[in-house]
């Protein structure tokens, strides 16, 4: 069972990782932040190898982001994402392994945004009996964009308007993972946090999808 569970999560955090994947620095930006706070928790647990394999990351993700925030001058495109979600979904894999006091409820706080995406995503195919081979325009980002570029401001600049969608997206994926910094070793508080912010993101979408 354990075996067949981490083919899946790691699968599904793949996947999650290529989801998200619709602005200009959302999943690169998403990535940034998973490595940078699994980093923290390496640290403060004393896994050096772990904080070696998470800078390596962060770094090589950083020169990838700087190219494609704001202008879009280069792409992550369906490998890149899947790449990143397999690599960083291993690499927590390894630090709970390694240090058994850590909560697997903090980690998913860290991959907050791309799971529940993901997860919010397959109930609404299922609830509107949509195919989930069939794309549609109304995950959580996209809602967002759609809003942004319906303002006068960025009506002759399609591009800031993504870059912008993202900016604003920032402090909802980054709340989370401070969370976990708090809670990565206190199982209660972080299973508590995950469903608060469950909650707060099935709140803020059909706001933001009802807004207009």
């Amino acid at each position: 069972f354990a075996i067949m569970f981490t083919i899946f999560a790691t699968t599904g955090v793949s996947h999650a990782f290529n989801l998200i994947d619709g602005l200009n620095g959302l999943s690169l930006g998403i990535s940034l932040a998973t490595s940078f706070f699994l980093t923290v928790i390496a640290w403060i647990t004393a896994d050096m190898l772990i904080v070696l394999l998470c800078l390596v990351f962060f770094l090589s993700t950083l020169g990838l982001f700087l190219l494609n925030f704001p202008w879009g001058k280069i792409f992550l495109g369906d490998g890149g994402a899947y790449f990143q979600g397999h690599c960083l979904s291993w690499i927590a894999i390894l630090l709970m392994v390694r240090n058994p006091e850590i909560t697997a409820w903090s980690i998913l706080l860290i991959f907050f945004w791309p799971v529940v995406e993901t997860i919010f995503s397959i109930y609404r195919r299922v609830y509107k009996k949509k195919s989930a081979s069939i794309a549609d325009r109304e995950h959580f980002h996209q809602l967002v964009f759609d809003k942004i570029r319906r303002f006068k401001f960025f009506k002759n600049s399609s591009n800031f308007a993504n870059s912008f969608s993202t900016f604003l997206i920032l402090p909802l994926f980054i709340a989370p993972s401070f969370l976990a910094l708090i809670f990565y070793n206190d199982i209660t508080n972080a299973t508590i946090a995950f469903f608060i912010l469950l909650a707060l993101y099935i709140f803020a979408y059909y706001k933001i999808k009802s807004y207009f």
